[in-house]
C-alpha cells in the first residue's frame, strides 16, 4: 500500500502526460492484483468453511440413512401392525433428510463451494448404502425399498435446491420481469394440479350403476377424502406403459435361471411338483418351500420316472418349442370325484348352491376396483339391480350381483384380514384349544365339494402363516397350482419381496410369454370342465394390484371378464355364488406414501366387496343383501357367509361376525368391537379412539 502511495505522489509531481498515465495504470494494475490476492484469499478461507460443513452435512446424511434401515426381526404378523401411519411417516422423514443433505452437497461441489472431491467420495458412500450394505425387500432388511424412495427424493431435492438458487440469483440480478413470469407459470401449474384434485373425487362415493354411499344412518358414517390422488394420478405412473412390458415381448422364459436347480440340467420338458398333499407345516413355510419345490421338478422325458407320476403333474413347461411354453392341465381323479359326489347327494337340499368361487384381489380399494377394472365393472352393473323399474328388466337374468359400500377391513395388510376371512379369529389370536382356528375349505370338503386354488404367489396361502401360529388347523385343497409361480424366472430364489420381480413387483407379471393371472384363469376353466357334474369350491387369488404403482392390476380386467363369460355361457350362474373381494386398499410403499396421500390412507381398509348370487337364492334372500349394501360389514362377515353356504356346524361361525344371508344387528357395530386398530377406522365417529 505504501508503494501505491508513493507512486500517486509521483503523478501529482510530475509534468509529464504520459508518465503520468504510465504511473496511474501501474496504480490500477496493483490494486487490481491487490484485490485479487484478497479475493483468492477470503474464497480459499471460504471454502475451507464450506469443506468443513461438508463433512458435517456428509456424516448426518449417512447416519439418517442408516437409522431408516432400522427393521423388524419378530414375526411378520407382529411387524406389520408396527406399520402404522406414524411409524411410515417417521421412516420416511428420515430418508427425505437423508436424501436432501446428500443432495446439498453435490449442489456444493456444483457450484464450486466445496472441494469437488467430495461429490466423488459421496458418490461411493451411497452406492455402498442402497447396493451393497442392505438391499432386501423383508421387514427385517428393506433397504430395497428405502434405495427407491431415496432415489426419487435425491433426485427431487437437486432440481428443487437449484431452482431456488436460480430464483437468488434473479433476485439479485434484478431480473424481475423473468422471476414474474417464472412465478406466473409455477404458480399456475400448482393451480391447475390443485383444481384438479379438487374434482378428483366427485365420483369416489359412486357404485354399480347410478347407486351412491348412503351415509344418513346412525352407525359408521365413513369419512370421504378431500383430494383423490389414486384417481388423478390414474395412469401416470405406470412403468409399464413407459417401457412397453408386454408379456409378448418380456417372456421372462430363460432356462438357465431354472438349469442350476434341476437334477438333470439337461432336461427340456419339466415337471412342477404337485403340492397339495403336503403338510403346511413344516413342509410349507415360506423359507424352504421354493427350494423344496425347485428341488423336486421332474424330466417328463425321463424313462425312470414312472408314467403314472408324469400323469398326475398339472403344470409343464416345454423348453423344446423355440419359444418355451408353460402348458395347464387338470389330472381328474375318478375316485375322489366318486367319493365327494355320494357326500353332496346327501347334503344337497341343506346347501344353498352347487359351487362356490372364492374371487380374491390383493389390495384392491372399492373406488381403484371401478378404476383400475373398468370391464369387470361393466359386467357386474349386467346385473346389478338398482331399483325396481331395473328388476323387471333384468328378470330373466340368471343371476343377480350385490354390493357393499362400507365393507371396512379389519387391518390394513393380508394376514390380519384373510385369518378372520378363513378362520374366523383375530390375527393376534387365532387359537385355542377350546376354540380351535380351523381353515374354512374343511367345512366345504366335509359337504361333498372338490376344491382348487390358484395364486401367484410362491408359497401355499397367499400371505405366511407364522411358526408360532401352527396350532391353526389347514386344510389341504384336492387340487393347486402354485408351484409353477416359485419359477425363477418369476420369483427370484432367497427373494419372494422383489419390486422389479415375483409378486410384489411394479412391473407386469410375465412367465413364459403370459401374464401369470391367466394361467390361474386356464386353470380353473380346465379344473370346472373336468369336474363339471361335481360341487365345486374354486378359490382364486392375485397380487397383481399388490405394489406401489396401483397400476399393474389393470392388466387382469379382460381376463377376470373372460372367466366371468366362461362362467356365462356354461350356465354356471345359476347355480354358483362367486364371492368377490379384497383384503385392504393399496398399502405397498410408494408414491402416494411419500406425499401422505390421503384417500391411499382411508382406501386402506375399504376394500372391495361384491356377490354374485343365482337368481333362485336372490329372489328369496334379496331384501337381506339390499339392506347390507350400506352396512357396517367386515372379514367376520365373508367369513360366517362362508359358513352358511357351507351350511357349517355352528361352532364354526365367529360370534361377531353375521352370515350376509341373515338378519345382522347394526347398532351396536363399531370398529373396537371388531377390534380395528386406530387409525385405521374409517368410521367417523370413533377414527380418533384407538383400540388396543
Amino acid at each position: 500500500m505504501a508503494e501505491i502511495d508513493s507512486l500517486i505522489k509521483n503523478i501529482n509531481s510530475t509534468n509529464s502526460k504520459a508518465e503520468s498515465s504510465k504511473n496511474f495504470d501501474q496504480i490500477i494494475s496493483k490494486e487490481n492484483k491487490i484485490n485479487l490476492i484478497k479475493k483468492e484469499f477470503s474464497f480459499k478461507n471460504y471454502r475451507n468453511y464450506f469443506n468443513y460443513f461438508s463433512c458435517i452435512v456428509l456424516l448426518l446424511a449417512s447416519t439418517t440413512y442408516l437409522i431408516s434401515l432400522t427393521g423388524c426381526d419378530g414375526p411378520q404378523p407382529q411387524c406389520l401392525g408396527q406399520l402404522t401411519r406414524r411409524y411410515v411417516a417417521y421412516f420416511v422423514t428420515l430418508i427425505i433428510a437423508s436424501a436432501f443433505l446428500f443432495s446439498l452437497n453435490f449442489v456444493f461441489s456444483l457450484y464450486n463451494f466445496n472441494n469437488y472431491l467430495f461429490s466423488f467420495f459421496q458418490f461411493f458412500i451411497i452406492a455402498y448404502l442402497t447396493l451393497i450394505h442392505d438391499t432386501g425387500f423383508n421387514m427385517k432388511n428393506h433397504g430395497g425399498f428405502n434405495r427407491i424412495f431415496f432415489a426419487m427424493i435425491l433426485f427431487v431435492s437437486f432440481i428443487t435446491q437449484n431452482i431456488l438458487i436460480f430464483i437468488i440469483y434473479m433476485l439479485r440480478k434484478r431480473f424481475w420481469p423473468v422471476l414474474i413470469c417464472l412465478i406466473i407459470i409455477f404458480g399456475s401449474f400448482i393451480s391447475y394440479v390443485y383444481i384438479g384434485l379438487q374434482s378428483s373425487c366427485k365420483d369416489w362415493d359412486k357404485g354399480l350403476g347410478e347407486s351412491r354411499f348412503d351415509n344418513s344412518g346412525n352407525v359408521c358414517k365413513i369419512k370421504f377424502p378431500k383430494f383423490c390422488w389414486m384417481n388423478y394420478l390414474n395412469g401416470y405412473l405406470d412403468i409399464n406403459y413407459i417401457f412397453i412390458q408386454d408379456c409378448n415381448l418380456i417372456r421372462m422364459d430363460s432356462k438357465s435361471l431354472v438349469d442350476k436347480w434341476l437334477k438333470n440340467p439337461n432336461a427340456k420338458i419339466l415337471g412342477y411338483p404337485r403340492t397339495e398333499k403336503k403338510k403346511y407345516f413344516p413342509d410349507s413355510e415360506l423359507e424352504q418351500f421354493q427350494f423344496r419345490v425347485l428341488s423336486e421338478i421332474i424330466d417328463m422325458e425321463d424313462p425312470k420316472i414312472s408314467q403314472d407320476i408324469k400323469d398326475k403333474i398339472e403344470l409343464i413347461v416345454d423348453f423344446t418349442l423355440e419359444k418355451p411354453e408353460l402348458k395347464v392341465r387338470i389330472s381328474k381323479d375318478e375316485n375322489l370325484m366318486s367319493q365327494r359326489k355320494a357326500v353332496f347327494d346327501q347334503n344337497k337340499e341343506k346347501l344353498l348352491a352347487k359351487n362356490v368361487i372364492h374371487l380374491f384381489i390383493d389390495s384392491l380399494s372399492r373406488d381403484h376396483f371401478k378404476i383400475k377394472l373398468p370391464k369387470t365393472k361393466n359386467f357386474l352393473e349386467k346385473y346389478y339391480v338398482s331399483n325396481e323399474k331395473e328388476k323387471e328388466k333384468k328378470e330373466n337374468l340368471s343371476a343377480e350381483v350385490f354390493q357393499f359400500f362400507k365393507f371396512h377391513g379389519v387391518s390394513h395388510f393380508t394376514y390380519g384380514n384373510m385369518i378372520p376371512v378363513q378362520f374366523g379369529k383375530d390375527y393376534q389370536q387365532p387359537h385355542d384349544d377350546s376354540d380351535p382356528a380351523i381353515f374354512y375349505l374343511k367345512y366345504f370338503k366335509e359337504k361333498g365339494f372338490i376344491s382348487c386354488q390358484g395364486h401367484g404367489y410362491c408359497g401355499r396361502e397367499i400371505y405366511d402363516l407364522e411358526k408360532e401360529q401352527n396350532k391353526m388347523i389347514y386344510e389341504n385343497f384336492d387340487h393347486e397350482m402354485n408351484s409353477v409361480y416359485c419359477d425363477p424366472n418369476f420369483t427370484v430364489p432367497g427373494n419372494p419381496y422383489g419390486i422389479f420381480s415375483g409378486t410384489f413387483s411394479y412391473k407386469r407379471r410375465c412367465l413364459y410369454g403370459k401374464d401369470t393371472h391367466d394361467y390361474i384363469f386356464e386353470y380353473s376353466k380346465h379344473f370346472w370342465e373336468a369336474y363339471q357334474d361335481s360341487a365345486k369350491f374354486i378359490r382364486l387369488a392375485f397380487q397383481d394390484a399388490h405394489e406401489g404403482t396401483g397400476e399393474v392390476v389393470k392388466y387382469m380386467d379382460d381376463k377376470i371378464v373372460g372367466f366371468l363369460e366362461f362362467l356365462e355361457q356354461k350356465k354356471a350362474l345359476e347355480n354358483t355364488v362367486i364371492v368377490f373381494h379384497s383384503d385392504h386398499g393399496l398399502n405397498m410403499p410408494g408414491f402416494y406414501t411419500l406425499v401422505d396421500a390421503e384417500d391411499f390412507f382411508i382406501e386402506k381398509t375399504l376394500p372391495s366387496l361384491f356377490l354374485f348370487v343365482p337368481k333362485n337364492l336372490s329372489n328369496h334372500y334379496r331384501d337381506q343383501l339390499k339392506k347390507k349394501e350400506n352396512m357396517f360389514l367386515t372379514p367376520y362377515d365373508i367369513h360366517n357367509t362362508f359358513m352358511h353356504l357351507a351350511q357349517a356346524p355352528t361352532e364354526a361361525y365367529n360370534k361377531i361376525g353375521g352370515s350376509l344371508f341373515n338378519e345382522i344387528d347394526e347398532s351396536n357395530r363399531t370398529c373396537a368391537m371388531f377390534k380395528i386398530r386406530d387409525p385405521y377406522c374409517n368410521c367417523i365417529e370413533e377414527g380418533n379412539k384407538n383400540v388396543e
